[in-house]
């Protein structure tokens, strides 16, 4: 059984890249979803994984930016350090879409003033 998601948030921290020969590598991110509720903010942290070019794409995010990650829900069962049964769900990327662009490393006030009126 499959389930397709789509989910928009924000970078949590910079991505952590592991190359793998097999599989071209997997990139994986957390990303803050917040969203407005009864007056106050709720933020949910998602986990995305991408393999290949696509994790290739993803490892050039940087912290805070916006990302749009459609793919498949995944959940698995592991057993915490303490020897308890814990749970993990997160979403394998088969589209990710920056929504926000990285700055480029020349911030405007570097640039020269022109008399340009736009």
């Amino acid at each position: 059984m499959f389930c397709n998601v789509t989910v928009m948030g924000r970078v949590g921290h910079k991505p952590d890249r592991r190359e793998n020969g097999d599989w071209g590598g997997v990139t994986s991110v957390r990303l803050a979803v917040t969203k407005l509720t009864r007056g106050e903010k709720v933020t949910t942290w998602v986990r995305v994984s991408a393999f290949g070019k696509l994790g290739e794409y993803l490892a050039r995010t940087d912290k805070g930016l916006r990302v749009l990650v459609s793919g498949e829900l995944y959940a698995r069962e592991y057993t915490g350090k303490d020897g308890t049964p814990k749970q993990s769900v997160e979403v394998i990327a088969k589209q990710v879409q920056l929504v926000d662009w990285p700055e480029p490393d020349n911030s405007r006030s570097d640039r020269p003033d022109d008399d340009v009126p736009f």
